[in-house]
Formats: structure tokens, sequence, C-alpha cells
């Protein structure tokens, strides 16, 4: 997905120390200048679409945008194996990487930040958004937030999948949630999406109604920011697991989902959301070379590092192989994060935007 297969900053290797420097030949960076410069050139290179024409007809139109969330990856990790067919030698090694260092009145903020952003970008582009306090007006609104908001700062597992831990917020004054299509909330969600089904109001329903009621399409963002990019290798005689250190907007899950209709529920002066709609995203990563971590320190426990002699001694009694894992903190300069953040999140918005208005 969007973080990983990078390059090297910090590694575990079986049988090798733990490296904590950079590599010779590292990642292209975004050039923010060629944005501003040849902003068509790089929108073609970084994003791209789907559902065309269901974006075409929010074209210029008015939008509601009842949730703006920002996901920030706080944990991830890794593993690999290798196996020697000759010798019939295992060996497997793990890593996990934890952020710390910024606040969650950091993410906030810059998720409000983009928010204001976003708008800006979609109104430069002739879109007419229904303003936060007027949504907020809605007896709908108000019946979803008191539904299904989850609260920011909502701790889940990533869109990006394996071990990897998220924290998502919404803007500010708005209800933190996510809609079947999303695929997030576990199966709770799901239940609570069959409302209409049963007699109840689900997600669905609420964002048609406010739909109907304001004549507007809805507009469904989320843009998710990364601090280490996992690389995994395997061979026949080592594995390994690294990862580069540095801000990273997230592709295919960075993305903008455009809903231009709605549908009258047969039988019923009832509105829900049409399941037709186009989407922007991200098509690779935004990598940021700003220097944003204080330091990458090891904090495997005392526990783990026993359990893994105590696995090596006992898969070497039975001619198996060999076993490591180590817990890394990446400690942040939380100025730093917040302005690489920022930066480069605010060109994600930009481009995403410039490619809606482009179908």
């Amino acid at each position: 997905m969007g973080f990983k297969k990078l390059s090297t900053l910090g590694t575990l290797l079986i049988g090798a120390s733990v490296l904590l420097s950079g590599c010779a030949s590292g990642p292209k960076y975004f050039d923010n200048n060629q944005l501003a410069s040849n902003k068509e050139a790089m929108v073609k290179e970084f994003t791209d679409s789907d559902g065309s024409r269901h974006i075409r007809k929010v074209s210029g139109k008015k939008v509601i945008i009842p949730t703006f969330q920002v996901e920030f990856l706080v944990k991830t990790g890794g593993a690999a194996d290798s196996y020697d067919a000759m010798s019939k030698n295992r060996s497997s090694a793990s890593a996990s990487y934890a952020m710390k260092g910024v606040s969650e009145k950091t993410m906030q903020d810059i998720t409000n930040q983009m928010y204001a952003k976003f708008v800006k970008d979609l109104t430069a582009a002739g879109y007419t958004v229904v303003p936060q306090s007027e949504l907020a007006k809605s007896d709908f609104y108000k019946k979803l937030a008191a539904k299904f908001d989850k609260k920011s700062p909502f701790k889940d597992g990533s869109l990006l999948g394996g071990n990897d831990e998220s924290l998502f917020f919404a803007a500010s004054g708005q209800p933190m949630y996510f809609s079947m299509d999303d695929g997030k909330g576990g199966i709770g969600n799901v239940f609570s999406q069959a409302g209409s089904g049963l007699g109840g109001e689900s997600i669905m329903d609420l964002e048609g109604e406010l739909m109907h009621a304001f004549d507007a399409a809805l507009v469904r963002p989320r843009l998710v920011v990364g601090f280490a990019s996992v690389s995994e290798s395997g061979g026949t005689t080592s594995s390994s697991v690294s990862a580069r250190m540095g801000v990273a907007v997230a592709s295919k899950e960075s993305k903008v989902t455009f809903y231009p209709e709605t549908y009258k529920i047969i039988g019923r002066d009832k509105y829900q959301v049409d399941s037709n709609r186009g989407s922007v995203f991200l098509k690779k990563p935004i990598l940021a070379g700003d220097n944003v971590v204080n330091e990458v320190a090891n904090v495997t426990s005392t526990g783990t590092q026993v359990g893994m002699v105590a696995l090596n001694a006992l898969s070497l009694l039975s001619g198996g192989g060999s076993y490591a894992h180590k817990d890394f903190e990446a400690r942040m300069n939380e100025p730093a994060y917040r302005e690489a953040a920022l930066k480069h999140l605010n060109a994600a918005s930009e481009m995403l935007v410039f490619k809606a208005k482009s179908e």
C-alpha cells in the first residue's frame, strides 16, 4: 500500500545488529516547487480516478461534507521469512515502530487546517460548499452525530492493513463515523447500515436526507499520513525488516469520493445516498524529505528478548530456524512533523481537487 517498500533507516537482520543510518540511494521526495510550476504534470504523475462520470455530475455543484477526516498512522511494522531448501534452515524477522512525540492536539489542529484548505480548494474549483454552521443546524445532521459519532480521535487498525494502528480525526464540530462502503468500524458498523431495512435510520439514510434537504451532492474525503515506510525482505540465508522514517501521505487510501445523487426509498418519503459514486485518489505516496525524527530508540522489552532467546534455543534443539523481533520508538520533532505534514497534505488536497475538476 502507500507506505510500504521504500528504503532503510532502521534495519533488523537475523544474526546482525540494528542499523540506524540512511541509505546511499533514498526515495524520490515530493517537489512542491514542481507542483507550483507544473501542476498538470504532477497531478498526472500522482493521482488517478475511478467512476469519472459520477465525478463529472458533481462538478461545479453545491456539496456537503458531513465528515472530513485525516488518518494518522501511529504504529506500523513488518515481518519477513527466509528458507534454504538445501540446508532446511529457516529464519524469521519482525519489527514494530511506534510514533511518539506528536500530541493529539497537534493532530486535531492539522485536521482542522486541512478541512479549511480542502474547502478553499473546492471553492476555487467552482464547487459551492455548504458551510459547517449550516449543516450543524439540520436535525438530520444532529441525528447523524448523536447516533454514529465515534468521537475524535478514534483508534483503529489502519486502512493500510497488517498490524498498523491509526488515530482518525474529523474536523472540529463534525462527527467521526464510517460509512458501510468505507470498510471501517468493524461488524457493528455493518449492522448500523441496515437501519433502513430494520425500520431505523442508517448513515446512508441520514446522509441522503441531508443531500435532499440541501439539494447538494455529498463529498467524502480522507487523507492518510504516516511516519515510517516499511520494507520486508526474505532470501535463502537471511530475512530483514527495515523502515525509513519520514512523513508520507499514503497512496490509494488518501482519496475524495463524490456521491452525486440520492434515491427515494420505495413506499416511504425518505431519501438515501445512491451507491453510484466516483473517487479521485493518490496513486503514488507523497514523500517528505524533511527530517522530522529526533531519534529511533530500541525499546524491546526484557521479556521479549528472553522469549526470543528461548525460542531460538528450542528451535536449535529441534533443527529448526532462528527468530528475531525488536520494537522501536520513532520520537518525533513535533514542530517539524507538523510543518511537513501540513505542507504535503496541502499538496495532496490541491492535486486531488484539480484531478476531480479535470475529469
